[in-house]
């Protein structure tokens, strides 16, 4: 085995043993509702490990090719090594291993079949094809850990935390506050002199919305989406001197019932939810995928340039004997 070989498959295992170690740390829920900043730091480290592990399997399709498959199989099998270390699931630690082993192989057939495409060596039309695709195994192994960490936290009834519902229901309650300010203020206009103090206009105001809040629970079960009118903490609306009121801090006060609610909710649809919740998470992460596709085409060109003035890798030119078709 070549110097250069030997350093290539050194390369690899030491990138499946951090790639295991990386995904197996990853937290999606975490990183959705902000309870570990280190989940964002950890999902892009995943992306570059990924890219990097692309670029050594391609330019090992220019070795030689002898003893390659087992090495692929040691390297899949550190990166399912450090990833159950690290996650402890032993189900998705099988499965996880075997989507980086497929990756590595569809990295090292495609990336040797696309080199024989083109006359002139072309990292970007060669290469970016490859990483595109290998982006969807990584792809894959979110939604793996999506569908297993959300349904080990639905069986916690905890899914839900006061925190997401915070971050999924602010453009709500923005839209909430600008209909119940049009609404009193239509109601309140010619009640509200100039001359009315602050405190007689705080009074008025708060009276009106704790009977608007009443009058929206006069239904057959005498909830509001679910609460009684006595559960919702309408006192903490903040009003402002100008009449206009902010439900935030009601909504805010609610947070902890709505996440147990919802969690209750999803808990009767069990069976299917990790899986629309793994695409949930899927169609949240997959637009961050396209501007690292944009860096990652000027990146190629710059890597093989200094890998090829370095003299790791040459280029020669050979004649070829092709077919041409005659009449």
């Amino acid at each position: 085995m070549s110097h250069k070989k030997l350093a290539l498959f050194i390369a690899l295992s030491l990138l499946s043993i951090v790639s295991g170690a990386v995904f197996g740390l990853i937290d999606l829920f975490g990183f959705i509702d902000g309870r570990h900043a280190l989940s964002l730091t950890l999902l892009i480290v995943s992306v570059l490990l990924i890219y990097l592990i692309t670029i050594v399997v391609f330019i090992l399709n220019f070795a030689e090719r002898k003893r390659t498959w087992p090495f692929f199989a040691v390297a899949a099998l550190l990166f399912s090594t450090t990833f159950f270390l690290m996650s402890l699931t032993f189900q998705l630690t099988i499965a996880s291993g075997m989507i980086f082993l497929a990756f590595l192989y569809y990295a090292y057939v495609n990336s040797a079949h696309r080199s024989h495409l083109f006359i002139a060596f072309s990292p970007k039309e060669i290469f970016f094809p490859i990483i595109k695709t290998s982006f969807v195994y990584l792809m894959v192994i979110l939604a793996l850990l999506a569908y297993t960490q959300s349904r080990q936290l639905i069986s916690q009834h905890s899914l839900v935390s006061p925190v997401m519902v915070k971050i999924i229901s602010r453009p709500m309650v923005l839209t909430l506050n600008k209909q119940i300010n049009s609404q009193l203020q239509s109601e309140l206009g010619s009640q509200l002199p100039s001359q009315m103090s602050a405190g007689e206009k705080d009074r008025l105001i708060r009276s009106v919305l704790k009977q608007s809040v009443e009058a929206m629970a006069q239904n057959e079960e005498g909830r509001i989406y679910g609460f009684k009118p006595e559960e919702i903490p309408i006192e903490n609306a903040i009003v402002y001197d100008s009449g206009e009121i902010d439900l935030t801090p009601v909504i805010d006060g609610m947070l902890p019932q709505i996440a147990i609610r919802l969690n209750d909710e999803i808990q009767r649809y069990a069976v299917f939810a990790p899986f629309v919740v793994a695409f949930i998470v899927i169609l949240i992460i997959q637009p961050f995928i396209y501007p690292i596709e944009l860096i990652e085409a000027l990146l190629t060109l710059v890597i093989f340039k200094v890998i090829l003035r370095s003299g790791f890798i040459k280029l020669t030119k050979e004649t070829k004997e092709v077919d041409v078709i005659q009449f």
